[in-house]
Order: C-alpha cells, then structure tokens, then sequence
C-alpha cells in the first residue's frame, strides 16, 4: 500500500461533521463512513447466503483487558494464541479491501517502548494500516521520536502506522500528544489518528479538541463505540450514529475480548435454548434507533422496515426462521445474531450516506432533528 493521503472537503462549514476524501492510490472513500470489523466479516460467512460486504475499510481488531493483556505482555502463549487467531479469522476474506490493525488496552494502561515491539510483531503484514497502542514516554520530545520511528519502519514495509489516543486520556496529556501528532502530519508522518472511545459525556473537552481541529488534513478514526450509550437512564439510540458531530470521520463498534472459557459457556447455553428463547435487537435508520424485539414490535408491528439484504422480503417471522436453522435445518440461535449484526452493518453504512449529504450542504442539525433518536440530543459544539 502507498501512503495515505487525506483531504478535507468542506473546512468552511460552520457545523459539525466532516468530509474528508482519504485515498491509498488505487482506491479512495469519503466521510463519513463506517468500517467492517473482522467479527462482521465472521458474522456475513456464517449465514446460510452469500453477503457482500462492500464498505471501504477493513478492521481486524485487538481487544486485552486487564488480565489478557498481563498474560500477552508476559507470556509465549499469549501471544501465539494471538497470532494464531488473526489467521484463524482467515484475513483473506477481508483483503477487498485496505485492512486496518486496531488494538485496544484498557484505559488506564499503557505499554513500555520496549513492548511496543510485540504489537509490531502482533500485527501482520498483510494489514496496512497497524496500530502503535499509547505507551510511556518521559517528555513530549520522546513521543514523537517514538511515533517517528515506528512509523518510518511501518512504511518501510509499505505499512501506514495509526497512532492511537484515547478519548479518556487526561484532558492536558490529550491535548499535548494530539498536537504533537498534527505536528508530525506536516513532515508527512501521522495521516491517521485512532481514537479509542469514551463515554461523551464524561469527556466532552476531548471531543471538543477535536472539533475545533476538523480543518487537519488528518483522519480521524473513533473505534470501540458501543451500540448504545451506556448509563442508567440509557437511550436506545444508535450511539456510533451521533459521534460524527464531532469531527470524526470513521467509525467500527465495540470489539470485545472473550476468553475461551466465555466460548465454551455460551455454546453450552446456546444447546438449551429453544427457537422462541432467541430474540431479535435490530438497528433502526429512519429513527436511528435499536429496539429489542418486543419494543420493536410494538412500535412496526412484524415489518422489518428494511431492503438490505438479509431482510429483503422477509417480516420478522420469517427473518427468525430463516436465520435460526442452518441449511440442514438445525437450530442454531447464533445465526439470529449474526443477521442482526449483518443488517445494522449493511443498513447502517447506507445511512452514513444520509449524514454525508447533509455535511455537504452543511445542514447536519437538519439531519439529526428529523432523526427521533438524535432529535433534540445531538447539536454542533
């Protein structure tokens, strides 16, 4: 892959959102737009019919928690059971098109500059966009020089190195090592930036960082977003949906870590189950909303509301029985699930397009308000 290049169509706007035309040479995309994450690429091939998935990003991500990531920076296993499993996912489906290596550590984590090598190594070459995870450093001076040489040696390979910045990070330490990345975008070093998702509420000056630099010539990449928001007083609102009002350009959902002994429990509690147990939790574009099947019920009755592909002339009766039996006919309730997944990539990707339009004509609040989930919550800085 050549480098990345990224321009910024409308730095005159006076609201939110961006559209950015982001190039790798042979193909190109514009914002805002979503990714496809290896677990959404796992879901589409286990249907029982072929899906396309056309969005023009791939994402294979990483996800530690605590104790996962102690057991990787520690031990020989850890890492080979990490390596095996980026095959095991079979990467090759995703090479239609440029893949992107995310990795995600816990908040309050961040890894030596010794370290920082296992990562390297971690992400294949076959990726070309790879990840540096926040590290130590003593002064600001050393984290560019860090970021430099990692980056020098990823294009070495004909690799594009994505630093990533916590959205949680302490508001002085984000804004000093998010200036420093601008910087290093001018000698031609830091065209894409990943920022691993907090809740907005809780770090709105971060955010507004951002903002209030959406003129850079830099992409701006916010991963691990939850589908909804979390909190007591939760709302059933396609939160990757609203982020864009910020300044970012991409956006992939939350990957989580789970062991092999989660595995083997769900698939134990998955033999018990009966066809009725298995409930629908399907994405909504006119309202921007996710609703759980009796919500969704109440409100369209059993009409799906949707063309893409896995709903195409289906109601919800005929959805569920389509995707609980394999081609054999046996029950497999994780087949419900992977529709689901499948039609709120498919189906919320088309919609990015509705908000890209309206960046264009500069009417993002236009847009939100006729959405019933953002009306009303999401308005420009």
């Amino acid at each position: 892959m050549v480098s990345i290049k990224v321009k910024v169509l409308n730095k005159d706007n006076r609201f939110g959102g961006r559209n950015v035309d982001v190039s790798f040479g042979s193909s190109s995309f514009k914002t805002p737009n979503r990714t496809a994450t290896h677990k959404d690429y796992y879901a589409t091939s286990s249907l029982p019919h072929r899906v396309t998935i056309e969005n023009p990003v791939s994402e294979y991500v990483s996800t530690f928690n605590t104790t996962s990531l102690d057991a990787f920076l520690s031990g020989n296993g850890s890492f080979a059971n990490r390596k095996k499993r980026i095959t095991d996912q079979s990467i090759d489906i995703m090479r239609y098109s440029p893949i992107m290596s995310t990795i995600q550590v816990p908040a309050n984590r961040k890894v030596t500059q010794d370290q920082l090598m296992l990562f390297n190594m971690l992400q294949n070459q076959q990726m070309d966009i790879i990840s540096i995870p926040p590290f130590e450093y003593k002064d600001i001076n050393e984290y560019e020089k860090i970021i430099t040489q990692f980056s020098e040696a990823a294009r070495s390979r004909r690799q594009e190195a994505m630093p990533i910045l916590p959205l949680s990070t302490e508001l002085s330490t984000f804004k000093h090592e998010f200036a420093a990345l601008r910087r290093l975008k001018d000698i031609g070093i830091c065209n894409v930036i990943g920022f691993a998702y907090a809740n907005p509420s809780k770090y709105v000056q971060q955010l507004l960082e951002i903002y209030s630099n959406r003129e850079e010539d830099i992409w701006y990449h916010a991963f691990g977003v939850p589908r909804t928001p979390r909190g007591r007083k939760n709302v059933p609102v396609a939160h990757i949906h609203e982020l864009q009002n910020w300044g970012l350009d991409t956006f992939s959902p939350e990957v989580r870590d789970v062991s092999y002994k989660a595995i083997g429990y769900l698939m134990m509690q998955s033999k018990t189950m009966k066809p009725d147990d298995v409930k629908c939790q399907r994405y909504d574009s006119p309202s921007l909303g996710v609703f759980k099947e009796p919500d969704w019920i109440d409100r369209y009755g059993h009409d799906l509301r949707c063309n893409c592909p896995v709903c195409k002339g289906k109601d919800l009766l005929s959805f569920k029985d389509k995707f609980t039996h394999d081609l054999d006919g046996n029950f497999d309730p994780n087949l419900l699930r992977s529709a689901d997944k499948v039609h709120e990539l498919v189906s919320g990707s088309k919609e990015f397009g509705e908000s890209m339009e309206a960046i264009k004509s500069d009417d993002l609040p236009a847009y939100y308000n006729n959405k019933e989930f953002t009306k009303g919550r999401v308005n420009p800085p």
